[in-house]
């Protein structure tokens, strides 16, 4: 087994606790959508907004109409203060943050990867929860989103890693499968206690 140099987080449902369901919940409650409708209307457009492939601008006007509110603008500012209240309830996952400081310690670089609309981005950055990491990897920033191999190239280059010196951890399957095919070593990630026990052969 070769000797891994860095670790690759996801961010929501790995490190951070998810909480964009919430806020999609409230919305539609107060316009009185189908909570359904809402949610396939942003998740819709997330791909390409993740990707860089939309302005953050033209995702929450195409969001907004098709959820029938006439000013993106003000469903961003709504959306952004809904996001920022609940991260900031629910934090991080303890335990994982547990993980990465004592990878950190240990010597290894710790890097984490995510798919992020701006706003995620932006409370994240304001609630201190990049701090943990080494280097961020934020898809639409790069232009590229997991699981595209190109996003986990990007990531080897700029650590200056080979992907056998890697080991990325992702609660998505289709992720992990994604860095795999690129050569990475790639947890599933269940569970705090299920990403230590898996872990523990590959530390030095």
């Amino acid at each position: 087994m070769g000797q891994i140099k860095a670790f690759i987080f996801d961010n929501a449902g790995v490190v951070g606790i998810p909480t964009t369901n919430i806020s999609l919940h409230e919305l539609a409650d107060r316009i009185g959508l189908d909570y359904d409708h809402v949610k396939g209307a942003y998740f819709g457009l997330s791909d390409r907004s993740w990707a860089g492939e939309i302005t953050e601008d033209r995702f929450w006007n195409e969001f907004a109409k098709k959820i029938g509110i006439k000013y993106g603008r003000e469903l961003k500012k709504e959306m952004y203060a809904r996001h920022l209240y609940h991260t900031g309830r629910k934090g991080q996952n303890k335990k994982v943050v547990a993980v990465v400081k004592a990878l950190k310690q240990k010597g290894y670089t710790v890097a984490l990867l995510t798919n992020a609309l701006p706003f995620h981005s932006k409370v994240d950055v304001k609630l201190g929860h990049y701090s943990h990491f080494d280097k961020v990897f934020v898809s639409y920033k790069l232009g590229m989103r997991k699981p595209q191999a190109r996003i986990f190239r990007h990531c080897l280059k700029a650590l200056k890693l080979k992907p056998g010196e890697c080991i990325f951890i992702d609660d998505n399957l289709v992720n992990v499968n994604g860095a795999r095919q690129v050569g990475i070593k790639s947890i599933h990630f269940k569970n705090a206690g299920q990403l230590e026990r898996q872990l523990r052969p590959y530390l030095r």
